[in-house]
């Protein structure tokens, strides 16, 4: 039916500024993450960043040997080196917490922050908070 200009009024007031209202369904989905890890919109952007560049067929998903890429990039193994096969796969298994065999943008995200979280600026050492987390001292 018809509405008149106060309806519309009212109607404006209260969703012109709603999320539904004025971001893309991407822009939605990346508050979403922030919120549920309370992460900043910034973070999640860089971390998608992230995602995006490691994702060489762009299908929306890591799979196992993009995965292996981002390990030997963000631990900077050397040309001649490589991660051993048993800890990749114990690093895959952490990663894809669905088991489906493919790591979706919220996966990627638990998984940055777990071993990468580069946020607090301080110095850290993926490797060895890895090995702290499975041997107590």
């Amino acid at each position: 039916g018809d509405i008149d200009i106060w309806e519309f009024v009212v109607w404006y007031s209260a969703f012109s500024f709603s999320e539904a209202v004025v971001l893309s369904k991407g822009a939605q989905d990346t508050r979403a993450i922030a919120r549920e890890h309370h992460l900043s919109v910034m973070d999640v952007e860089r971390y998608k960043r992230a995602f995006e560049k490691y994702d060489l067929d762009k299908s929306g998903l890591i799979e196992f040997s993009e995965f292996e890429g981002i390990l030997n990039d963000l631990l900077k193994v050397p040309a001649n080196g490589e991660i051993p096969q048993s800890r990749l796969m114990q690093l895959w298994r952490g990663a894809d917490t669905d088991g489906s065999g493919e790591i979706d943008f919220g996966e990627f995200v638990r998984f940055y922050m777990k071993f990468f979280d580069d946020r607090t600026g301080e110095n850290f050492d993926p490797f060895s908070d890895y090995y702290r987390s499975i041997r107590k001292v």
